[in-house]
């Protein structure tokens, strides 16, 4: 604490601390001395505290008119949530700090252009749109030192992660320096990998900081089981899984004086569950829960009120929020009594940061309720507590072939410089860990295409933004160039000159000739007043009524193999689970009868075909290893591509008609499998890929190139490899 600033040690004084955390003191010689790092710790383990007090204590006297560190986040309430203390850590060492995203006043953004604060907070589509539209920002960031990643875990290995990746490649090259890179991240199952992605390709790894998981603390975890398997129409409503799931709800949640949050999967189920508690305040007439919705689709003014609501240890607070995964990270709401989840996540890092919200407190225990009605979602969930209560986490998988993000960064390269050679562009871009299975005959493949289709120009030898591509990205003023991810198309709501949120344009136009309509939003009800189409607007008025509005869905997410290898094992064990309750437990052990008849057990490939060529793989090696098998199956016409489908636990054969016994071509083909190079393997699934995009991206890649991002998303040829010279064929 000696080696601290001043100003720093002062603060941590005050507050009491008379000694840092574990990762806070493994942290500081390593990021003080400018080592690249990933660092590791569980929520509220003090991530951000170990970087920003090495850093600060390093950089304070060092005057500079340029940004010196660059904090960059996932979501803007995280900004939000960290500013105050950034501020007041930076402060005290004489330094300053500004938050820079779409929210922030535009003037304000322009002042701290002119003069620049030492530390700036961002997020990835900001900094684009700093590369894009400021001129004169290679002398914003000429003096930079360090780069922060903050919630890595998060986006590290999806479309986000790769664009990051980008972005810190073209920041480098422009100024010619080579900043400092750390990412904070949640415990994952490859750290190694996560170091990979952070170095590229032209800089050494960095190191791993991290303390091994102990948790001191009591865990209180169930999982309830609420079946509906013998319900009918005749089935009084109150006696329904749903009803009683309510009901298990609604007595869990704390008094005044706790607060809890709510995970479900998805928007509208978060909007349900609100007006359910708003109509069952209506029927009981005694003293209401007060619950608040928090979801992407919220405003950031319902958000943050949400945010702070739960702080107030009165009556005039509230006793829960409902979310999805918007309050997984480490947006500070202060100490939570409970944790319950609706439904499950397949991810055991998703549970420990969920579980890792409540028993802050030396004295309380670490709480977790799982209610959950649909049986494949309890067996899931089993697997992810049981891999969480040993703080396992899986690993991530990292794109190596992401031409849909290498095409957008062309084009941002060629709007942010007016035209850049081809060459020059493969020399920045290539060098990101996203691009490392890309070849340089394929880029230039993908450039040429681009040109063919109008989405860049040539120029004297230069590529800029064609016809196409202006009209595709920048007819809105560049802000369809900032972002990657895809949010579908939406309606913004109004209440007067306030914003409530966003509506999916399908539910929208479904109900607009319907106007007045009812829906829930933030919680509230609300009635649709006026829809204008050309503005995608909705004006609305609160109400005593409205029905949960549906989103646009983009897909669920794959159970990974760690823990469908942890559910098959559980299933074919007589291992006692605690944190069952007697209706899941029941279901549980129903299951394991039927799974000790199967005869699979753990690092074995189980084929149990019947005569008629019909039965299953059973591998429980995930959803993704699971369905490269069933492609590489209809690859060489063993199956035909409606015979077969795949789960996290294995490929289903449907009944069909073959010359040879399907277990014995299934024999030869794990060989020839195992004999097989990776991308001798691509190569085949290449052939059934789907052609089709799924993105505005994807949409201007040619069909080859569109087949192997397909690959890279949904595909895990590695996996299967291992899983091939691992495990035993029975």
């Amino acid at each position: 604490m000696n080696r601290l600033h001043p100003g720093i040690l002062s603060i941590v004084k005050k507050g009491g601390w008379d000694r840092l955390t574990p990762i806070q003191v493994a942290a500081f010689e390593p990021i003080y001395q400018g080592q690249d790092a990933i660092l590791e710790a569980p929520t509220a383990g003090g991530k951000t505290e170990a970087v920003f007090f090495p850093l600060l204590t390093r950089e304070a006297g060092n005057g500079s008119d340029s940004v010196r560190i660059l904090y960059l986040a996932p979501l803007k309430a995280l900004l939000n949530n960290i500013e105050s203390r950034v501020e007041k850590y930076s402060k005290a060492c004489g330094m300053n700090a500004f938050k820079w995203h779409g929210d922030v006043d535009n003037r304000k953004k322009w002042l701290n252009f002119e003069e620049p604060a030492q530390i700036l907070m961002t997020t990835p589509e900001s900094l684009e749109a700093i590369l894009i539209g400021k001129s004169g920002w290679n002398n914003f960031f000429k003096d930079i030192k360090t780069i922060i990643i903050d919630e890595a875990h998060n986006f590290a290995a999806g479309d986000r992660g790769c664009h990051l990746a980008c972005l810190m490649e073209r920041l480098e090259t422009s100024i010619a320096k080579k900043p400092q890179r750390i990412a904070l991240t949640a415990t994952i199952g490859n750290p190694e990998r996560m170091l990979k992605w952070l170095a590229g390709k032209n800089r050494e790894i960095g190191k791993r900081i991290h303390i091994d998981l102990k948790v001191d603390k009591d865990r209180d975890i169930l999982l309830k089981y609420f079946d509906s398997s013998s319900e009918d129409e005749n089935t009084p409503s109150n006696k329904t899984a749903a009803y009683r799931l309510f009901a298990s709800l609604r007595d869990e949640l704390p008094t005044n004086t706790n607060r809890a949050l709510v995970f479900v999967r998805a928007r509208k189920t978060a909007e349900s569950y609100a007006k359910a508690f708003a109509e069952d305040a209506k029927r009981n007439k005694g003293v209401p829960i007060k619950v608040r919705v928090h979801h992407g689709s919220v405003a950031k003014y319902f958000r943050e009120q949400a945010e702070l609501l739960i702080q107030i240890k009165n009556e005039s607070g509230i006793n829960a929020i409902i979310c999805t995964s918007t309050l997984e990270l480490g947006i500070d709401i202060g100490a939570l009594k409970k944790v319950l989840q609706i439904g499950c996540t397949p991810s055991p890092s998703a549970f420990l940061q969920r579980i890792g919200r409540t028993g802050r407190r030396k004295e309380e225990s670490q709480y977790f309720r799982g209610l959950i009605s649909d049986p494949d979602e309890l067996t899931v969930m089993t697997g992810v507590v049981s891999l969480g209560m040993k703080n396992i986490s899986e690993a991530l998988l990292f794109p190596t072939n992401a031409y849909h993000i290498l095409a957008h960064q062309i084009i941002c390269l060629a709007r942010q410089t007016y035209g850049i050679s081809p060459d020059k562009a493969w020399s920045i871009l290539s060098s990101a860990d996203c691009f490392s299975g890309i070849g340089r005959k394929k880029y230039d493949n993908l450039v040429d295409h681009l040109k063919v289709s109008k989405i860049l120009r040539d120029v004297d030898g230069d590529v800029v933004v064609g016809e196409k591509g202006e009209k595709i990205f920048l007819s809105a003023g560049s802000r369809r160039l900032f972002a990657v991810f895809e949010t579908g198309p939406m309606f913004e709501v109004w209440e007067g000159k306030n914003q409530v949120g966003f509506l999916g344009s399908g539910f929208v136009y479904g109900l607009a000739n319907d106007t007045p309509f009812y829906f829930v939003l933030a919680g509230i009800l609300w009635k649709a007043a006026k829809v204008n189409l050309e503005s995608h607007t909705v004006i609305a008025e609160r109400s005593k009524d409205g029905d949960p509005p549906a989103w646009d869905s983009f897909g669920g997410r794959d159970v990974p193999f760690e823990t469908a290898q942890e559910i098959g094992r559980l299933l074919v064990s007589n291992e006692p689970i605690s944190y069952l309750d007697d209706h899941a437990d029941c279901f549980i052990e129903v299951e394991r009868n039927r799974w000790s008849e199967v005869g699979w057990n753990p690092g074995n490939i189980l084929g149990k075909i019947s005569m008629s060529n019909s039965g299953h793989i059973i591998t429980f090696a995930g959803d993704k290893i699971n369905r490269t098998i069933a492609k590489l199956l209809v690859c060489r016409k063993l199956v035909a591509k409606n015979n077969i489908s795949a789960d996290y636990s294995s490929i289903e054969i449907k009944s069909h008609k073959a010359e040879v016994p399907f277990i014995d071509s299934f024999k030869t083909f794990w060989k020839e499998i195992k004999a097989a190079t990776s991308d001798d393997l691509k190569r085949e699934i290449m052939k059934v890929a789907p052609s089709k995009p799924y993105s505005r991206l994807t949409a201007q890649l040619p069909e080859d190139l569109l087949k192997i991002t397909y690959l890279d998303n949904m595909i895990d040829i590695e996996g299967l490899k291992s899983v091939v010279n691992e495990f035993n064929l029975k």
